[in-house]
């Protein structure tokens, strides 16, 4: 049987899968079950290599893809503590990308603040969301728009942590779709304002119509 299989960066569809826990007795074999924490750094960067398996550098490429002042980039996280997806976002913003990101205030507010004061993010990039404090956020995902139009989306599995990206077992799914994109943004603007939960879910459900 012959398989044409498009290229990834052409695809409507990319997918990027980590090694993570799925990994570990291949882990182990190759790195003899050591802690990258606990590693010389030049070993330690090969493993969280071999565990991202591409995850970590598909996100970045994908902020990337934002290069000046007709790009926009709306994100929205639950754990956002990774400091290599931190520097992505903020070096975009030098580049002059309008870069807004929503993060958890709540369950996860004292993570994501230290985190946020440690990599020196501008208060001006961010909107916390507060509201509903028994009520989790669990989006991962970011919106890529040009010319103020939405073009593609960054979803998928994976939390803006070490371990989500390196421990877990985790996904990132690019999808370059302007209708889907759309969705997400509107979603997006849904969660701005910080609303409340039944807020939430009426603005939710009606993106679906």
């Amino acid at each position: 049987i012959d398989i044409a299989v498009p290229s990834s960066k052409e695809s409507v569809h990319e997918v990027h899968f980590n090694r993570g826990v799925a990994g570990s007795q291949a882990y182990a074999l190759e790195f003899n079950n050591e802690r990258p924490d606990k590693m010389p750094p030049e070993k330690a960067a090969k493993a969280l290599k071999w565990l991202s398996n591409g995850l970590e550098e598909a996100m970045i490429a994908f902020i990337k893809q934002a290069k000046n002042n007709s790009y926009r980039l709306r994100c929205c996280f639950y754990e956002f503590e990774y400091e290599t997806i931190a520097e992505a976002l903020k070096d975009a913003a030098k580049k002059g990308v309008d870069v807004k990101v929503i993060y958890d205030a709540r369950k996860e507010a004292a993570k994501n603040e230290a985190a946020i004061a440690l990599n020196k993010i501008p208060k001006k990039l961010l909107i916390p969301r507060k509201s509903n404090p028994n009520y989790i956020q669990h989006n991962k995902f970011m919106v890529l728009l040009k010319n103020d139009a939405p073009v593609s989306v960054w979803t998928g599995s994976t939390n803006i942590t070490a371990k989500g990206i390196f421990g877990q077992c985790n996904t990132g799914h690019i999808v370059r779709d302007k209708k889907i994109a759309e969705k997400y943004l509107a979603y997006w603007n849904c969660l701005k304002s910080d609303p409340d939960n039944p807020a939430t879910r009426t603005g939710s459900l009606n993106i679906q119509e």
